[in-house]
């Protein structure tokens, strides 16, 4: 089953690719494409590969709210909030997201920084 799974997110990962190169014109999509990309790579547990992808859309279109979370998320399953909490903190610079708070919250808890943490969950509130 995993076997077909992963048959099936590859060839899904070959025609996003594919839309990109035949359809350089459609910049505006691009940024999306490389989130669902992303997401496609989370799947199959390749999260060098996912983190790579959402940072790509990040590049594209710095307002990419799900790109940014996505990225942010990754970071902290992986153990890296270091690396989450400027994400988090150029994003919601752009402007007021819980969402983004919440994350940054969790970014500072696994960098066992709880003050920091306790700040943000109470800018998420």
């Amino acid at each position: 089953m995993v076997n077909i799974l992963e048959k099936v997110f590859n060839s899904a990962l070959t025609e996003l690719e594919d839309m990109r190169f035949f359809f350089p014109f459609l910049a505006e999509i691009h940024a999306d494409i490389s989130y669902e990309t992303g997401i496609l790579h989370q799947y199959l547990n390749q999260s060098k590969s996912a983190i790579k992808k959402f940072t790509e859309a990040i590049e594209m279109d710095a307002k990419h709210k799900s790109a940014v979370i996505a990225l942010a998320r990754t970071f902290i399953k992986r153990k890296e909030g270091q690396n989450a909490v400027p994400v988090l903190k150029k994003f919601s610079e752009m402007g007021p997201s819980s969402t983004v708070q919440q994350l940054l919250g969790e970014a500072y808890l696994s960098m066992e920084n709880p003050d920091a943490a306790i700040e943000a969950f109470n800018s998420a509130i």
